[in-house]
């Protein structure tokens, strides 16, 4: 087999922030992922010392991936050794290798299973099992049994087989692992200090099991990976324009290809690892229109993108709107519109049934009626839902983030409040479409432009403070909050011809205040721009309070690219670009670009040289997070 490109990692933790800077292995699959730490930790049964990759979450280990339920399987697998310990790690986008002082591991996903080589004979591995949901749920009966050469997993109807092996030595022993950075909130210390609210769970060790061969494997009924996902046709498409980041770039290139999962018999990126190993629509999404050159020009992947709107148009013209979740019942304001611009860059017959649906949707949305809890609805030629219907979705304490302090929360699940990102993804959608009706059906194009122009109308009046796009409006009130925000950013962006140059300066002036910075600690030692905050609140991350108010969020970097673009401030781009790959290689899931990032503010446990850096948070491999397009035309280009 031929093998990507590789990076060493070292095999030290980080103790900066708590451990947040943790170097972490992640390896996706449609059947599954294994995640674990580059650290390896040792344990002792019966005199005997086992050593393997430490977990620093409870999500860690082997998930496997069954009818669109994520459940955990493994938890760890630790190795037999007398002495010695782990010396070096090497990461790739399909295997990791762990070299320890006399055993080579290598972990990966094949046609069919997760396995495990060694480069000797029999050797002596002590798994351990943690067999529920990913989330903790419970699964009906759990067994796990001897036979033959292999340890049979029975749990909720599946059934999975790991070995083969010469020896299986039963020992029942279980303990409590200790994971140090949890689920990924913090607090904060009587003493200032922030941390991590660890975890604990009990895992459990039926046997020592002597490998029968160089390998073992883990089988499950009924689960494939998708080959696809490995073919290496596609670098014959890409021109590298970096020679010295060549193999970064292929690197990104390739995880990006690990994200889809097997929804209703079609491929469907999912939004992250571990708990977000699901089919978030808008996540999507989002993440397919930040890629789309990539996905269409360099993998040559277009018809599964067409396959996926396609089911999304079916189930956005049978529910009049779109879950979250696929199989969700809630109202996602953003992902509509964000389907219909996909079929407008699709074209064709998709974008044809796009322009009929989306005049359809629009005129369903100004004859409703404000239902507590209901769709958006069209008032005053724009879009109005509740609060929390677009992506910054959180309620604390009962009350909508979305919603200014000082607001009345009375009336938080009315769909009566304007957002800019929605209404500005509502008029890039309808220009794609308005731009390829054809001419036998000029009454719908007719019909598209006067909605366009009205909303187009209605955006500038309701939103534009003469200084940058405004965060949300009551529609009943005309009560505007004029706060500088990443949602009022992308509704800018996303609307951007309907601003003169002053205009956008004017804008670009107030937004790059919420422009944050990172130091290069792998490819350079500058200082340069790094993404955007959702807002000018600088507060430590602790959890939901701060989750949508107080982050970086790299999901609205490539908006911030388009606004340098306008800007034509291509050294600024060119920094961003290469600061994210930076983080991909020497924080959280290596090769993988994470959730959030918390402001560096706050007592810090173990002070660091890459202290001020954003803190990377919460989900290390996030889909909307790993956009590529960005770098065409700049680091790549497509053959």
């Amino acid at each position: 087999m031929q093998y990507l490109p590789e990076i060493e990692v070292g095999v030290q933790e980080e103790k900066d922030w708590d451990f947040a800077r943790n170097k972490q292995v992640l390896l996706k699959a449609s059947m599954g992922e294994w995640s674990s730490s580059v650290f390896s930790v040792e344990v002792l049964l019966k005199n005997e010392r086992f050593v393997g990759p430490n977990r620093d979450y409870p999500y860690q280990g082997l998930l496997i991936s069954k009818a669109e339920r994520v459940y955990k399987l493994l938890d760890g697998i630790m190795f037999s050794m007398e002495e010695g310990c782990a010396e070096k790690v090497f990461v790739g986008p399909y295997r990791v290798r762990y070299i320890y002082t006399d055993l080579d591991v290598e972990l990966s996903f094949v046609e069919d299973s997760f396995q495990a080589s060694f480069n000797r004979d029999c050797v002596r591995v002590l798994p351990f099992f943690d067999i529920r949901g990913v989330n903790g749920e419970g699964s009906s009966g759990v067994r796990i049994a001897p036979q033959g050469r292999w340890l049979m997993v029975y749990f909720d109807g599946l059934r999975a087989a790991v070995g083969p092996f010469k020896e299986i030595e039963p020992t029942d022993y279980s303990t409590e692992w200790v994971y140090k950075l949890g689920s990924g909130f913090r607090y904060r210390e009587p003493e200032g200090y922030i941390r991590f609210v660890r975890e604990k769970r009990k895992i459990h060790a039926p046997a020592v099991c002597v490998v029968d061969g160089r390998g073992l494997r883990v089988v499950v009924d009924g689960l494939k990976n998708d080959a696809a996902v490995k073919d290496l046709s596609w670098m014959s498409r890409v021109y590298f324009l970096e020679p010295r980041l060549r193999d970064i770039m292929i690197l990104r290139l390739s995880t990006l290809r690990c994200f889809g999962l097997n929804i209703r018999g079609g491929w469907f990126p999912e939004a992250g690892c571990w708990w977000f190993r699901s089919p978030w629509i808008r996540d999507a999404l989002e993440g397919i229109i930040n890629n789309f050159q990539v996905y269409t020009q360099i993998f040559a992947w277009e018809e599964r993108i067409r396959a996926l709107a396609g089911m999304l148009m079916d189930v956005l013209k049978e529910k009049r709107g779109l879950p979250n979740l696929i199989g969700g019942e809630d109202y996602s304001a953003d992902a509509p519109p964000l389907l219909l611009y996909l079929c407008a860059l699709l074209g064709g017959e998709l974008r044809d049934r796009a322009a009929s649906l989306a005049l359809e949707l629009l005129d369903e949305m100004e004859a409703g009626d404000m239902v507590w809890k209901g769709p958006p609805v069209l008032r005053g030629g724009l879009v109005a839902c509740a609060p929390y219907q677009s992506w910054t979705d959180s309620i604390v304490n009962g009350r909508a983030c979305r919603l200014p302090t000082g607001w009345d929360s009375t009336e938080r699940s009315l769909p009566k409040y304007y957002l800019p990102e929605v209404n500005g993804h509502w008029i890039r959608a309808l220009r794609g479409l308005c731009g390829g009706i054809s001419e036998n059906r000029s009454e719908l194009g007719k019909r598209l432009a006067e909605r366009l122009k009205e909303m187009e109308g209605a955006f500038r009046q309701r939103f534009w403070d003469g200084r940058f796009v405004s965060d949300i409006v009551d529609c009943e009130s005309n009560r505007r909050f004029e706060e500088l925000t990443s949602m009022g950013m992308v509704g800018m962006v996303t609307a951007i011809h309907l601003f003169n140059k002053d205009e956008v300066r004017s804008a670009y002036q107030n937004f790059k205040k919420l422009v944050v910075n990172r130091t290069l600690r792998v490819l350079g030692d500058a200082t340069l721009p790094f993404g955007v905050a959702i807002s000018k609140r600088v507060e430590p991350y602790l959890g939901d309070e701060e989750y949508h108010r107080s982050a970086i969020w790299p999901r609205d970097t490539p908006y911030l690219i388009r606004l340098l673009e306008h800007m034509g401030l291509e050294i600024e781009i060119r920094g961003i670009l290469l600061n994210n790959l930076d983080h991909m290689i020497c924080e959280g899931a290596i090769l993988y670009e994470s959730e959030l990032f918390g402001h560096p503010v706050g007592r810090n446990p173990h002070p660091s040289e890459g202290s001020m850096n954003p803190i990377p948070l919460k989900n290390p491999a996030q889909y909307w997070s790993h956009w590529c397009d960005p770098y065409i035309n700049r680091f790549i280009r497509p053959a």
